[in-house]
């Protein structure tokens, strides 16, 4: 069953990603602070964001598909896969195209 959401409660939920997504790149900058690629003690937490981000902008925001196909591209191509992990510069990119996505979307 889709839970229901209020407008303020979307953004605060998308806000609170925006948050987790800062925090991914703060914590791999302190453990390893010339790395390109997230430390893969905060994998498993950026995982999860980029997928509820993907899901909020689906399913509780009109036109909010082609955000969360874009989210999703951002995720596929930063993925390294030398490493095996995803490139900080890809948190980042998606951090943007979040925030921007929330400005247009529910500036009101």
């Amino acid at each position: 069953m889709r839970h229901q959401f209020t407008p303020a409660q979307v953004t605060m939920l998308i806000c609170r990603a925006e948050r987790q997504l800062e925090q991914v790149v703060a914590d791999t900058l302190k453990i390893q602070p010339a790395g390109t690629n997230i430390a893969r003690s905060t994998r498993f937490a950026f995982d999860e964001t980029v997928v509820s981000l993907m899901k909020l902008f689906r399913e509780h925001i009109d036109g909010g598909s082609g955000v969360a196909t874009q989210i999703a591209r951002e995720y596929a191509m930063g993925f390294d896969p030398g490493s095996g992990t995803t490139t900080i510069a890809c948190v980042r990119k998606i951090a943007d195209l979040v925030r921007h996505a929330r400005e247009r979307h529910l500036a009101a």
